[in-house]
């Protein structure tokens, strides 16, 4: 959202735009819409823990990569 916009600072109203985009594409990737009377704080904690997860993932894999030979 805000790439390529230097060091120029972000209104207040600007701010409060971009966070209502953010969990507009949260409540979207959880599959939840506004008529499900999730909270955003709700929906934020399970982004977090699918997140975690993936990192969890990403992180064995990296250490499973450096422990194969460098001729495979």
């Amino acid at each position: 959202m805000i790439y390529g916009s230097g060091n120029s600072a972000i209104k207040a109203r600007d701010a409060r735009r971009i966070i209502a985009v953010e969990m507009k594409y949260m409540r979207k990737t959880e599959g939840y819409t506004w008529a499900d009377y999730r909270t955003n704080t709700a929906i934020v904690k399970e982004i977090e823990i699918v997140l975690g997860t993936i990192h969890e993932y990403v992180g064995n894999w990296i250490r499973h990569e450096k422990r194969l030979p460098r001729n495979r």
